[in-house]
Order: structure tokens, then sequence, then C-alpha cells
């Protein structure tokens, strides 16, 4: 092994610690968020595109529900790919037309 090179550990030890911290983390967050009293919290199953997501919604001042951020896996069309295809995803973003993108996960939030 050259000077230079460095051993690696293992991707899965890693990652399952840093997922256990990260889903710890998100949880928390979330479990404030709710408490405070103007977020709710939505496991939904869509039937239509076959999937389901994680939906967080910030309570307006006129009592209506604005979705402010989701976790989805679902079936949709991939603009970049140019094909139909189940991906983890996200949505975020202050108006409709930001919050309706489908965001690719990609890994290390």
């Amino acid at each position: 092994m050259d000077e230079n090179e460095e051993l690696l550990q293992p991707a899965s030890k890693n990652g399952v610690f840093y997922g256990t911290i990260s889903f710890l983390a998100t949880s928390i967050a979330a479990y404030a968020m709710i408490r405070k009293g103007n977020y709710r919290a939505a496991l939904l199953l869509y039937r239509h595109s076959g999937g389901g997501g994680l939906n967080f919604y910030k309570q307006q001042e006129n009592g209506q529900l604005k979705r402010s951020f989701a976790i989805d896996y679902h079936h949709f069309w991939d603009h970049t790919t140019k094909q139909s295809a189940w991906k983890l995803h996200y949505h975020r973003g202050e108006n409709a037309n930001q919050i309706k993108k489908h965001r690719p996960y990609e890994g290390g939030w």
C-alpha cells in the first residue's frame, strides 16, 4: 500500500451508523416542529402513482395547511432519463411551482 492511500472502512458499517443518527435527528426535529403547534405531519399512500411519502404541512394564519416539505417514494416520469422511474425524492419550496418538483435524493442528508 502506498503512503498516500488510506485504509477505508466498509461503507455498510458507517452507513448504518450515520443512517441511524440521521433518522434520530430527523425524528427529533419533526417532533419538535409538531409540538410547537404550527406544523403537522402525515404519512400518505398515493393510489394514483402507487407509492407513499411523509409530508410536512405548516398551518397558515387562516387555518389552512400548506405543504412545506415531503419525502416520497413513488412512480413518476423522470425528465432527465426520459423514462418512468421509481425513485426516492423530496419536495421543498416556498410556492406551489417549487414544491411540485421531484428533487432526487442523492444521499448525504
